[in-house]
């Protein structure tokens, strides 16, 4: 199977990447290591410090988008890059160029929950309380 791991929190695709490749799958791991933690990946996507920092990472990560598509599994964990259309682009084409697409909230993240709140997810769990909301908003991706 080819699965592409997009992000990184507290080395959870980087470590599950290293199981998967144990069964035989091909994995690929997009990330930034987690910042300081620089948590292994095979594309770097960290950032430079400063506005010209974050245009070349956007610049980056528009070039990587063809490189993304093909894959059976694709799990984001809690996808956010600036400014926010930006992310719903990326998201929503890497989205309809593979099989499965799946988000990974890690962590308290306050959008994916807003989106949530806002009934965007077919499937959401919270504080352990597995809630079934209203279909999956393709649109909001």
């Amino acid at each position: 199977m080819k699965i592409l791991l997009i992000g990184e929190y507290s080395n959870v695709h980087a470590t599950l990447a290293e199981g998967l490749r144990k069964f035989g799958h091909e994995v690929t791991v997009i990330s930034n290591g987690d910042f300081w933690k620089n948590y292994p990946r095979d594309i770097d996507v960290s950032r430079r410090p400063g506005k010209l920092g974050g245009i070349a990472l956007m610049f980056r990560l528009w070039k990587l988008l063809p490189k993304m598509k093909g894959y059976d599994v694709v799990q984001a964990v809690t996808p956010f890059i600036y400014p926010w259309w930006i992310n719903e682009i990326a998201m929503g084409r890497i989205q309809l160029n593979n099989r499965k697409f799946f988000i990974n909230a890690a962590g308290a993240d306050c959008f994916q929950y807003n989106a949530y709140l806002n009934g965007k997810f077919k499937y959401y769990m919270y504080d352990d309380n597995p809630k079934l909301v209203s279909e999956f908003d393709e649109k909001s991706i």
